[in-house]
């Protein structure tokens, strides 16, 4: 992989919740941040190769000459939606994200692959193609027999994206929700190049990664019965019109006892969406629930 003068670079993009905590509270915000993230990349000349959103942070692979004027506006244009839906304040997720230029197509493929398996990799899905906030569900369309751009058209003239004042791209096709189909912005071509024919491209989304292997001792890793965002959008419906950063930390804590009880959620879950350190949320449970009733 040579490197040119003014030439476009191959980053692999790595943005996290603050301490781990949720950025995405209902799955209408993780539709949202990829609309955004069509509109910055054409505005900013930057190639999405690949996307995989959770929860609590999101990996991309891009193509660019330089991604942090693009990542800045993503980020400030998400962080205005986050607040204005959910009376917070504040940069969302940590002010720092991980950036790293690709120096290889080994190490391309090896960062493509990780990212399209982030979501199995956490045990939130079980294969790529079963993840809605995944980009690898859109490659080698004709290969499985799906066409996806079924219930999208294209924009009327001058149509604007919502939570934004951005008009969309004459090109760009929605559905009847007024989310952006991916591959309007999406280099499906170049993640098939990069994967291989759709055979081998399916045996390596479908394996294991050494990495992976590796961490299935050392991580404590184990699939949990709900996603977290399933189970901030069963608070949001608990707590309405309320929103979880308006809740106090007794509010919370009664909150995180009453799922825990119905949903058998793990705390590290509820720490995730709440907003609390995990060891503080365990001792506020435990002495809430050893305490003695008057």
């Amino acid at each position: 992989m040579t490197e040119k003068k003014d030439s476009f670079f191959y980053f692999h993009i790595c943005v996290r919740g603050n301490a781990f905590q949720s950025m995405f509270l209902e799955h209408q915000d993780i539709f949202h941040a990829i609309d955004l993230l069509g509109i910055f990349a054409r505005e900013y000349d930057v190639i999405i190769i690949a996307y995989d959103f959770l929860s609590n942070h999101f990996h991309l692979i891009v193509k660019t000459k330089d991604p942090t004027r693009f990542m800045h506006a993503l980020r400030i244009s998400y962080s205005r939606y986050f607040n204005f839906k959910y009376k917070s304040i504040g940069c969302v997720g940590n002010r720092s994200f991980v950036c790293v230029k690709i120096k290889s197509n080994e190490e391309l493929v090896k960062k493509l692959i990780y990212v399209l398996r982030n979501s199995i990799r956490h045990g939130a899905e079980k294969h790529p193609y079963s993840d809605p906030f995944n980009s690898a569900k859109y490659y080698f369309q004709k290969d499985r027999g799906v066409d996806l751009s079924n219930g999208y058209y294209l924009v009327d003239k001058g149509y604007i994206l919502p939570y934004t004042s951005k008009v969309l791209p004459a090109d760009f096709k929605i559905n009847k929700l007024g989310h952006i189909y991916p591959p309007c912005f999406l280099d499906v071509s170049e993640a098939e190049y990069w994967l291989g024919s759709y055979e081998e491209a399916m045996e390596k989304l479908s394996t294991p990664t050494e990495q992976e292997e590796l961490e299935k001792d050392s991580r404590n890793f184990f699939r949990y019965p709900y996603k977290d965002i399933d189970i901030s959008e069963i608070i949001l419906k608990m707590i309405a019109p309320k929103t979880i950063q308006q809740l106090t930390d007794n509010e919370k804590l009664q909150i995180a006892i009453k799922t825990k009880r119905k949903y058998k959620v793990a705390i590290r879950q509820l720490s995730r969406i709440l907003g609390i350190p995990e060891s503080s949320l365990r001792r506020m449970i435990k002495w809430s629930l050893s305490a003695p009733k008057f």
